[in-house]
Protein backbone atom coordinates (compact mmCIF):
# COMPACT_ATOMS: atom_id res chain seq x y z
CA UNK A 1 0.00 0.00 0.00
CA UNK A 2 1.54 3.50 -1.01
CA UNK A 3 1.31 5.98 1.36
CA UNK A 4 2.07 9.47 0.80
CA UNK A 5 4.98 11.17 3.29
CA UNK A 6 4.68 15.22 2.72
CA UNK A 7 3.47 16.28 -0.60
CA UNK A 8 4.10 14.43 -3.96
CA UNK A 9 3.21 16.63 -7.11
CA UNK A 10 2.80 15.92 -10.74
CA UNK A 11 2.04 17.60 -13.87
CA UNK A 12 -0.13 16.00 -16.42
CA UNK A 13 -0.36 17.01 -20.32
CA UNK A 14 -3.56 16.45 -21.80
CA UNK A 15 -5.80 17.54 -24.37
CA UNK A 16 -9.18 17.93 -24.28
CA UNK A 17 -12.07 19.80 -26.74
CA UNK A 18 -8.61 20.03 -29.33
CA UNK A 19 -7.25 22.18 -26.59
CA UNK A 20 -3.98 21.68 -24.84
CA UNK A 21 -4.04 21.41 -20.83
CA UNK A 22 -1.86 21.19 -17.76
CA UNK A 23 -3.09 19.41 -14.94
CA UNK A 24 -1.57 19.94 -11.24
CA UNK A 25 -1.73 17.09 -9.28
CA UNK A 26 -1.19 17.43 -5.08
CA UNK A 27 -0.91 14.18 -3.49
CA UNK A 28 -1.25 15.27 0.38
CA UNK A 29 -0.40 13.05 3.13
CA UNK A 30 -3.43 12.21 4.86
CA UNK A 31 -1.68 11.55 8.51
CA UNK A 32 -2.51 13.53 11.43
CA UNK A 33 1.33 15.00 11.88
CA UNK A 34 0.70 16.99 8.35
CA UNK A 35 -2.75 18.64 8.66
CA UNK A 36 -0.70 21.72 9.81
CA UNK A 37 0.23 22.09 5.70
CA UNK A 38 -2.69 22.12 4.17
CA UNK A 39 -3.71 25.65 5.36
CA UNK A 40 -0.95 26.49 3.14
CA UNK A 41 -1.95 24.82 -0.28
CA UNK A 42 -5.75 24.44 -0.48
CA UNK A 43 -7.69 27.17 -2.13
CA UNK A 44 -10.73 27.90 -3.30
CA UNK A 45 -9.72 27.43 -7.19
CA UNK A 46 -9.34 23.59 -7.71
CA UNK A 47 -10.76 20.57 -7.65
CA UNK A 48 -10.42 17.98 -5.12
CA UNK A 49 -10.31 14.33 -5.66
CA UNK A 50 -10.67 12.84 -2.14
CA UNK A 51 -9.65 9.06 -1.92
CA UNK A 52 -11.28 6.98 0.61
CA UNK A 53 -10.97 3.62 1.68
CA UNK A 54 -14.09 2.69 4.08
CA UNK A 55 -12.74 -0.97 5.10
CA UNK A 56 -10.56 0.91 7.84
CA UNK A 57 -13.35 3.03 8.95
CA UNK A 58 -10.72 6.03 8.05
CA UNK A 59 -11.70 9.42 10.43
CA UNK A 60 -10.07 11.86 7.95
CA UNK A 61 -12.59 11.22 5.89
CA UNK A 62 -14.55 14.24 7.66
CA UNK A 63 -11.34 16.12 7.87
CA UNK A 64 -11.04 16.53 4.68
CA UNK A 65 -14.55 17.03 3.45
CA UNK A 66 -14.74 20.01 6.52
CA UNK A 67 -11.00 21.59 5.86
CA UNK A 68 -12.05 21.63 2.28
CA UNK A 69 -15.28 23.39 2.82
CA UNK A 70 -13.24 25.83 4.92
CA UNK A 71 -10.61 26.75 2.55
CA UNK A 72 -11.13 25.60 -0.45
CA UNK A 73 -14.67 27.21 -0.46
CA UNK A 74 -17.01 26.04 -3.36
CA UNK A 75 -14.32 24.11 -4.98
CA UNK A 76 -15.95 20.49 -6.46
CA UNK A 77 -15.20 17.67 -4.55
CA UNK A 78 -15.08 14.24 -6.27
CA UNK A 79 -15.18 11.04 -3.86
CA UNK A 80 -13.25 7.89 -5.08
CA UNK A 81 -13.51 4.81 -3.38
CA UNK A 82 -10.43 2.73 -3.37
CA UNK A 83 -11.58 -1.23 -3.94
CA UNK A 84 -9.68 -4.07 -2.11
CA UNK A 85 -9.79 -7.34 -4.13
CA UNK A 86 -12.81 -6.36 -5.96
CA UNK A 87 -14.77 -4.88 -2.90
CA UNK A 88 -15.91 -1.47 -1.39
CA UNK A 89 -17.49 -1.02 1.81
CA UNK A 90 -20.60 1.71 1.20
CA UNK A 91 -19.65 5.07 2.59
CA UNK A 92 -21.68 5.50 5.35
CA UNK A 93 -24.29 8.57 5.39
CA UNK A 94 -23.39 9.60 1.69
CA UNK A 95 -27.01 10.88 1.39
CA UNK A 96 -26.18 13.14 4.30
CA UNK A 97 -22.59 14.00 3.15
CA UNK A 98 -24.32 15.17 0.08
CA UNK A 99 -26.51 17.17 1.78
CA UNK A 100 -23.98 19.03 4.00
CA UNK A 101 -21.18 19.53 1.65
CA UNK A 102 -23.12 20.82 -1.68
CA UNK A 103 -19.77 21.14 -3.53
CA UNK A 104 -19.82 17.10 -3.51
CA UNK A 105 -20.03 15.66 -7.31
CA UNK A 106 -22.78 13.10 -7.65
CA UNK A 107 -21.19 10.56 -8.78
CA UNK A 108 -18.38 8.63 -6.46
CA UNK A 109 -16.59 6.02 -8.52
CA UNK A 110 -15.29 2.56 -6.93
CA UNK A 111 -12.03 1.36 -8.49
CA UNK A 112 -9.22 -0.70 -7.31
CA UNK A 113 -6.53 2.05 -8.01
CA UNK A 114 -3.31 -0.99 -7.60
CA UNK A 115 -5.39 -2.22 -11.03
CA UNK A 116 -6.22 1.06 -12.58
CA UNK A 117 -4.14 -0.08 -15.60
CA UNK A 118 -6.26 -2.39 -16.98
CA UNK A 119 -9.48 -1.42 -15.37
CA UNK A 120 -11.57 0.96 -17.68
CA UNK A 121 -13.45 2.39 -14.57
CA UNK A 122 -10.00 4.11 -13.89
CA UNK A 123 -10.59 5.49 -17.61
CA UNK A 124 -14.12 7.02 -17.05
CA UNK A 125 -12.41 8.62 -13.67
CA UNK A 126 -9.50 10.03 -15.84
CA UNK A 127 -12.18 11.55 -17.92
CA UNK A 128 -14.16 13.03 -15.29
CA UNK A 129 -11.09 14.57 -13.43
CA UNK A 130 -10.16 16.18 -16.99
CA UNK A 131 -13.38 17.47 -17.60
CA UNK A 132 -14.16 18.75 -14.29
CA UNK A 133 -10.49 20.35 -14.16
CA UNK A 134 -10.79 22.01 -17.37
CA UNK A 135 -14.20 24.04 -16.46
CA UNK A 136 -12.40 25.29 -13.25
CA UNK A 137 -12.67 29.21 -13.49
CA UNK A 138 -8.86 30.00 -13.73
CA UNK A 139 -8.73 27.92 -16.57
CA UNK A 140 -8.03 29.92 -19.94
CA UNK A 141 -7.94 33.17 -17.73
CA UNK A 142 -4.97 35.38 -19.03
CA UNK A 143 -1.91 36.20 -16.26
CA UNK A 144 0.80 38.72 -16.40
CA UNK A 145 4.35 37.15 -17.57
CA UNK A 146 6.06 36.96 -14.23
CA UNK A 147 3.56 35.02 -13.10
CA UNK A 148 4.23 32.73 -16.15
CA UNK A 149 7.34 32.76 -15.34
CA UNK A 150 7.54 31.49 -12.08
CA UNK A 151 5.30 28.58 -12.93
CA UNK A 152 7.72 27.02 -15.70
CA UNK A 153 10.55 27.87 -13.35
CA UNK A 154 8.51 25.18 -10.99
CA UNK A 155 7.42 23.18 -14.02
CA UNK A 156 11.02 23.00 -14.82
CA UNK A 157 12.10 21.93 -11.36
CA UNK A 158 10.50 18.67 -12.03
CA UNK A 159 7.35 16.71 -13.15
CA UNK A 160 7.42 14.28 -9.93
CA UNK A 161 8.50 15.84 -6.72
CA UNK A 162 8.19 15.05 -3.27
CA UNK A 163 8.38 17.89 -0.48
CA UNK A 164 8.55 16.02 2.82
CA UNK A 165 7.07 17.78 5.74
CA UNK A 166 9.12 16.06 8.39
Amino acid sequence: MYSTRGIDTEVLDYNLNNQSYKLRIWDFGGQNIQHYAHQFFLTDSSLYVLLTNEREQNPNFQYWLNIIEVLGGRSAVLIVQNEIAGHCEPIRNLAGIRSRYENVVNTVYSIDLSKAKEDARFERLKREILHLASGLEHVNKEYPASYLKVRDRLDKEGTRTNHQTN
